[in-house]
């Protein structure tokens, strides 16, 4: 289960009705350490300044939008969030713009109008159930597999499938 109370949260949109939504609602889930910023350039600011537990940033935000900000965030080597879960808030459903999250290395995508209810189990994806974090050279962020699957046909799978066949030949040579 999520325990939030000691969580340190960054929410980031630029309308301060949808902020205090956000911060309303966390703080019903026990949320206390919860901050704010409006902006692109405040957000990157707050993001370099401090370490969050998570990150609820608004898919467009005045001087700039959300995924610039992420790709931003995942690139730089030692940022103080790279590894942090954001989550992206979003009032579009369109599948270009969901895949245009999860390429950018958002986590989980809430839509709006926010449901309490949504936004909890996002956060329980985000804390409870961490994804690996791939460092690839055009991706970095949270493993876009949301499953394992055994028979997936894919190059990685078939190169794990050797490594393992090619441990268990030497295992039965010893």
């Amino acid at each position: 289960m999520v325990g939030l109370q000691n969580c340190k949260i960054l929410i980031v949109d630029s309308n301060a009705h949808m902020r205090q939504i956000l911060e309303t609602v966390l703080r019903g889930f026990g949320a206390r350490r919860i901050f704010t910023a409006t902006s692109a350039e405040e957000a990157e600011i707050a993001m370099e300044r401090s370490t969050y537990d998570i990150i609820l940033l608004d898919y467009v935000l005045e001087g700039g939008d959300g995924l610039a900000v992420t790709r931003r965030v995942r690139a730089k080597e030692n940022h103080a969030n790279r590894f942090s879960p954001i989550i992206v808030i979003s009032g579009s459903t369109e599948r270009s713009r969901i895949e245009a999250a999860r390429d950018a290395g958002i986590n989980e995508v809430c839509v709006k109008p926010v449901i309490p209810k949504e936004l909890f189990r996002k956060l329980v994806a985000v804390v409870d159930y961490p994804r690996c974090f791939v460092l690839a050279p055009n991706y970095k962020g949270p493993d876009r597999r949301r499953r394992s699957a055994d028979n997936y046909p894919g190059e990685e799978r078939r190169a794990d499938r050797k490594a393992a066949r090619r441990q268990a030949m030497q295992s039965m040579d010893v």
